[in-house]
């Protein structure tokens, strides 16, 4: 196991504990905002879930050794950004955070939801523009010109009764994650204040770039 992407791993998953906690504000029919309406209690608003997320993450990973940046474009496809760069001495680590809503629990309704169809083609790429896959496919095109290691951060709601991690096995064997060199990381595994059967179930990829 690579001591950087073990490392990194941790940093992330105490880092997404630490915004669950500190949005603590009400949100709709949320008592406490969480990760899952982070976008509301940064002030952002909307469904801008994945950029609240990254612009807390890059201001939690930036520190006197580790320098962050956001919106990075790709040398491959000018038109593609990666979403957190960080440089940590001599070493470039691209990372991009994708969510995975298979069930949550709604501010806006107050009850659990699901949209499995939205949910597969995000998760797997089909009929997607910004999936998940596609995120993996993204970084497997960088070289050790452009970084030193890539990583994908996937902040992933469900329940315990229909977790996410067979989709997560699936999406690992069907771009031969393992295969390709990446390392697997979590699940990382905690309750939504809001409901007692919604949960946060977050994983981490990372490989070194050859």
């Amino acid at each position: 196991m690579d001591s950087t992407l073990e490392q990194l791993s941790k940093q992330l998953f105490q880092f997404l504990h630490q915004m669950d906690d500190e949005a603590d504000t009400p949100s709709g029919c949320n008592s406490h905002s969480g990760l899952i309406d982070y976008a509301n209690y940064s002030g952002l608003g909307g469904r801008k879930y994945e950029d609240s997320w990254n612009n807390r993450l890059a201001e939690l990973l930036d520190n006197d050794e580790v320098a962050t940046s956001r919106e990075f474009r790709y040398p491959n496809n000018s038109r593609k950004k990666c979403d957190i760069i960080i440089q940590k001495g001599d070493v470039r680590i691209w990372v991009e955070t994708k969510g995975a809503w298979k069930c949550w629990f709604s501010s806006k309704t107050g009850k659990q939801e699901e949209n499995s169809a939205n949910y597969k083609g995000y998760f797997y790429g089909d009929g997607k523009t910004h999936s998940v896959a596609q995120d993996i496919e993204k970084l497997n095109r960088l070289n050790s010109k452009n970084a030193d290691y890539v990583g994908l951060l996937i902040i992933g709601f469900d329940i315990s009764d229909d977790p996410i991690d067979p989709d997560m096995g699936q999406l690992i064997e069907k771009m031969e994650l393992k295969e390709e060199g990446w390392e697997i990381f979590g699940p990382e595994i905690w309750t939504d204040r809001n409901h007692p059967d919604c949960r946060y179930n977050c994983w981490f990829f990372g490989k070194k770039v050859q």
